[in-house]
């Protein structure tokens, strides 16, 4: 649309920029097709009137704007019916994973959809939505884990020879006993397995 919006013109050679400043601002934020949508994208000296440019700011109508959406949220829609009906359970929410569902007229339009059929949406925030699409996309086409997180920490307990340059030891050392050998050794200590910020490999 903005390619041929501004072909021909002073602007076209802004149809980067402008692409790139939507995807990053109005992409998210839009949310009403009956108002008009402004891009920001360049400085107060950039006008044309006749392109509807303002002050550096690209005018669009809500409704051209709510056009570039239509594709995905079909796609999204078409899904979830699929899934529907495959599915042997009855599909009672949806997680919305990846940058892009964060986009306000989305969701909206989703609700719209599937709000009578109660259904539920969820949407993990910041970075942890992108692991998400990324790890579910990853499994779907090759059936593997890569990496796995354990979530708790995992030890045993265990008496380990005192250490006086270790400061947990020093908070132990009143419990800190000369074992059979003759060695100074400090009682309860644990020695980790696995820990919740390590990852294995596979």
């Amino acid at each position: 649309m903005f390619q041929d919006k501004l072909k021909g013109t002073s602007f076209a050679g802004e149809v980067k920029n402008i692409t790139e400043c939507f995807d990053k601002t109005m992409k998210l934020r839009f949310r009403n097709s009956d108002e008009p949508a402004y891009i920001k994208f360049g400085s107060m000296k950039d006008k044309d009137i006749t392109l509807n440019i303002r002050a550096g700011q690209l005018k669009l109508a809500g409704t051209d704007v709510a056009k570039f959406f239509e594709s995905s949220i079909k796609s999204i829609i078409d899904a979830v019916y699929e899934q529907r009906c495959v599915s042997k359970k009855t599909v009672t929410s949806i997680s919305l994973v990846g940058g892009f569902t964060t986009s306000d007229w989305l969701f909206l339009k989703l609700q719209e959809c599937f709000e009578p059929l109660e259904i539920s949406f969820y949407h993990p925030d910041g970075h942890v939505s992108k692991a998400v699409a990324d790890g579910g996309m990853s499994f779907y086409v090759d059936r593997t884990v890569s990496v796995r997180f354990s979530q708790f920490s995992y030890g045993v307990r265990t008496s380990r020879l005192f250490d006086p340059k270790d400061p947990q030891h020093q908070k132990r050392k009143e419990k800190a006993y000369t074992d059979a050998e003759g060695d100074l050794v400090n009682d309860r200590t644990a020695q980790s397995v696995t820990r919740s910020d390590s990852e294995r490999l596979y």
